[in-house]
């Protein structure tokens, strides 16, 4: 082939190109094809739409995708969770301690209630109330206002908290003795937070009750709890392993005891002594008024007159 037949043939391949090129422009502007060459093409199996920067709803739940994820709220484990928004139950105050929190957050535990099983707390062992200082009660009160007003929106309750709070502070002031305030706190947030029916509602906590901090100040001085800044039943008080209401000195053991007394309603145990195993006698299990201990049953046959288990024809 002769240089001006390539050359020839070469123009024909050319004209083609753009020929080709033109009508891939073409087809992308019917089919709304980006012709860039640094444009990306979607994959057509993507089926993903852009994110929305707005609250919507989907699947029944609501989204919020204006704000982002708030790294320290990590909030209660769902035995708690489920407590609170009915303001009903066990809700012990060490368990509006972050760290604890954050503890629960890593040690799930699934279990599934059986049919007519009290349902309790398995989750993260927690403290007993006597295990905090005034210091941590301070903080874990001022999570449990700022987790009821933040995260519950009960806006009024927690305003009455905090009232119940500086009554707290004042019955320390006023009685020299933080165990007397403890004491009361702990009296009226059991109280208010007490297993009640669908009719009742949530008293006030902000109001003291008549004679209350009298009783407690006759208990604490039988106790010797009078004068005191702090908890001497914390660890490392001066009181610390000693039953509260005696004299008793024991190993307290809060992780478990709290744990298992977290319920919501009264359990029984039906498993004590189904396991224990069954002696077996020389003589089986009969103790009638017929059994003879002394009595030894003759080698070969049974006699004439044996009638059954125990029991012999006289």
């Amino acid at each position: 082939m002769s240089d001006e037949d390539r050359k020839e043939k070469l123009c024909q391949v050319q004209a083609r190109l753009e020929e080709i090129e033109e009508l891939v422009r073409k087809s992308a502007e019917l089919t709304g094809l980006p012709t860039d060459e640094d444009t990306e093409i979607a994959d057509p199996d993507d089926v993903s739409k852009p994110l929305p920067n707005c609250s919507f709803e989907e699947g029944g739940l609501s989204f919020d995708f204006s704000k982002a994820a708030d790294a320290n709220a990590i909030g209660l484990p769902l035995f708690f969770h489920k407590n609170m928004q009915i303001l009903q139950g066990s809700l012990p105050l060490p368990i509006f301690n972050k760290p604890w929190q954050q503890a629960a957050s890593n040690n799930h535990t699934d279990y599934k209630k059986r049919d007519k099983e009290v349902e309790k707390y398995r989750g993260h062992p927690f403290p007993g109330e006597w295990s905090q200082s005034r210091f941590d009660w301070n903080k874990n009160f001022n999570t449990l206002v700022d987790t009821c007003r933040r995260v519950y929106k009960y806006y009024s309750f927690a305003n009455t908290l905090e009232i119940h709070k500086k009554n707290v502070i004042k019955i320390f002031k006023d009685q020299r003795s933080w165990v007397v305030a403890f004491c009361y706190d702990l009296t009226i947030r059991k109280a208010t937070f007490a297993v009640r029916n669908p009719s009742d509602k949530i008293p006030n906590p902000a109001l003291e009750p008549t004679g209350l901090v009298n009783e407690i100040y006759y208990a604490a001085r039988a106790q010797g709890d009078l004068n005191l800044d702090d908890n001497p039943y914390r660890k490392g008080g001066p009181k610390f392993g000693q039953n509260l209401y005696s004299d008793i000195t024991s190993e307290p053991s809060p992780s478990h005891s709290n744990q298992s007394n977290a319920t919501a309603g009264p359990s029984r145990s039906y498993n004590s002594g189904r396991n224990q195993p069954r002696t077996q006698g020389p003589y089986g299990n009969y103790k009638g008024k017929n059994f003879n201990p002394s009595y030894k049953r003759p080698d070969g046959n049974k006699p004439e007159n044996f009638k059954g288990k125990g029991k012999e024809k006289m």
